[in-house]
């Protein structure tokens, strides 16, 4: 597949000979074989073989597209042999000087030496939001798709204990703010992470005392982290496979700094309400697309 400056010339020269109203530019480069397709704007616009594209097309020319002007984009064009294809960002200029954006597209196959359009597809485009007005567009308050969007939730509270902290202590602080996890920094360094998991494994099980016990001990050293945009299915996945249930969750954009922590059950709870969220929205636009 390579460019073809020829292709994108001949858009340009399509545009040309629609407003000076040049049939016969389309009589000349149209195929003549089985196959040739013209597709409109229209929900209905669809003209197939020779005689029904030019009756349509010859008319809408020779009409002067009644005051409706095709302004070119930046046209793409590639070809493969004896096939080539383009494709228009272009607008459509209204006679009151209003412009919509459209869509060209346009198929060639040689035949007899001569590039002959065996495809032509004008498309207006109109978004999904117009189409579904009522359901289309996303709350994205709603939305929980990313680590940010759980610490907006949540809340962006980061409760910390040093190493040297006795696990006694910071059990004391986990019951005292409802949590499930703290972090453990040392000089301002995120060095761990102590969670009531830690302490049943590794204090309760070994029949240690808590009160004797420094934090450091039984912190779980390996810490992985993530960034604000990280998807909650990526979270998710990242502590399946690193078998950890709390994710601290840095900003590289201020040096790394610490500005929250997720667990286990926030990605969980956030991966299902997005789920339910979009199979929501798309009941919605079943219904409303119904007769």
């Amino acid at each position: 597949m390579e460019r073809s400056e020829e292709l994108r010339d001949f858009v340009l020269l399509y545009y040309q000979a629609l407003a000076s109203r040049d049939v016969s530019f389309l009589e000349r480069h149209m195929s003549h074989r089985e196959g040739l397709l013209a597709i409109g704007a229209d929900s209905d616009a669809w003209w197939a073989g020779y005689a029904s594209v030019m009756q349509e097309y010859g008319a809408q020319v020779s009409e002067g597209g009644r005051g409706i002007r095709l302004a070119a984009g930046d046209p793409q064009a590639y070809r493969e042999g004896s096939v080539g294809w383009a494709a228009d960002q272009a607008k459509i200029r209204l006679p009151e000087g209003r412009e919509i954006p459209c869509r060209l597209t346009m198929v060639w196959h040689q035949e007899g030496g001569h590039w002959k359009i065996v495809q032509h597809h004008l498309s207006v485009g109109v978004g999904c939001a117009d189409r579904y007005p009522h359901t289309w567009r996303f709350d994205m308050n709603r939305s929980l798709r990313t680590a940010d969007d759980i610490l907006k939730l949540k809340g962006r509270d980061i409760w910390s204990v040093a190493p040297d902290t006795t696990v006694f202590e910071a059990l004391q602080l986990m019951a005292d703010k409802g949590i499930g996890a703290v972090v453990v920094k040392e000089d301002g360094r995120l060095v761990g992470v102590m969670s009531e998991r830690d302490y049943a494994r590794k204090v309760i099980l070994k029949g240690k005392a808590s009160r004797d016990i420094p934090v450091r001990e039984i912190m779980s050293k390996r810490v992985v982290t993530v960034y604000p945009d990280t998807l909650c299915t990526e979270c998710m996945a990242l502590m399946t496979e690193k078998r950890v249930r709390h994710l601290p969750v840095v900003d590289s954009e201020a040096g790394g700094k610490l500005v929250g922590l997720i667990s286990i059950g926030d990605v969980v709870k956030a991966v299902i309400s997005e789920q339910q969220y979009v199979i929501e929205r798309q009941r919605q636009m079943w219904e409303y697309d119904q007769p």
